[in-house]
C-alpha cells in the first residue's frame, strides 16, 4: 500500500483556520481568559476525530468515548503532524526538533476527552467548515492549522515545543476515540 501524500493547505484551509482558532478560544472563554492548553488539546482532538470520522473506519455500535485501533489512521495522523509544522513554520514559530520529547498527556487542568470537546465547538466548527466547502479530511487539517494559531497566540505564556508535544497527544487520541454522536 502507497503512504499517504501530503497536501499543502489550500485557501479555504487556511481561512477555515482562522475562524476555528477563534470558534476554539471563544468556547473556552473565561472571565479569567483563554486556557491556552485547554484550546490546543481541544482544536488538536478534534482534528484527530474529524480525520478517523474521513478514514470511513467502521465505528457503528461502538461507545462513545471507547478506543478505536486503526491502521488508515496510524499512517494518515502523522500528516496532521506535519500540517501542524508547517503551519508553526509560516507563522514563524521556531520548533527545534531536538528539543521535543514526543507526545505530551495534558495536565489534570487541560484535560480534555473527545466527546467534551465535540460538545463544546463541534458543531461550530462543521459549520465553519462548510461555509468553506472543507472535505472531513480538510477539517482536520484546518484544525491542525488552527492549533498552530493557538500555539502562536499563546507563545508567549507557554513553550511552543511543549504545545507542539500537547497537539501531536491530541491528534493520536483523537484519531484512537470513538466520537459522539454530534456529527459522527
Amino acid at each position: 500500500m502507497p503512504r499517504p501524500k501530503w497536501n499543502p493547505p489550500t485557501q479555504p484551509q487556511l481561512f477555515a483556520a482562522s475562524e476555528i482558532a477563534g470558534l476554539v478560544r471563544k468556547a473556552l472563554r473565561t472571565p479569567q481568559g483563554v486556557p491556552h492548553e485547554r484550546a490546543i488539546l481541544t482544536g488538536s482532538l478534534l482534528a484527530g476525530s474529524f480525520l478517523l470520522r474521513a478514514l470511513d473506519v467502521p465505528l457503528a455500535g461502538l461507545a462513545p468515548g471507547s478506543m478505536v485501533l486503526s491502521d488508515a489512521a496510524n499512517e494518515q495522523g502523522p500528516l496532521l503532524v506535519q500540517t501542524l509544522g508547517t503551519g508553526l513554520a509560516v507563522l514563524k514559530v521556531p520548533i527545534q526538533m531536538g528539543w521535543l520529547r514526543g507526545a505530551r498527556e495534558p495536565g489534570e487542568a487541560a484535560l480534555v476527552t473527545v466527546t467534551e470537546a465535540q460538545t463544546f465547538v463541534e458543531r461550530e466548527i462543521l459549520a465553519a467548515s462548510a461555509r468553506h466547502a472543507l472535505t472531513m479530511e480538510q477539517t482536520a487539517h484546518a484544525c491542525a492549522l488552527a492549533v498552530a494559531q493557538m500555539i502562536q497566540m499563546s507563545a508567549n505564556e507557554l513553550d511552543p515545543h511543549r504545545s507542539f508535544e500537547l497537539a501531536t497527544w491530541g491528534f493520536v487520541a483523537g484519531t484512537k476515540t470513538v466520537p459522539g454522536g454530534i456529527a459522527g
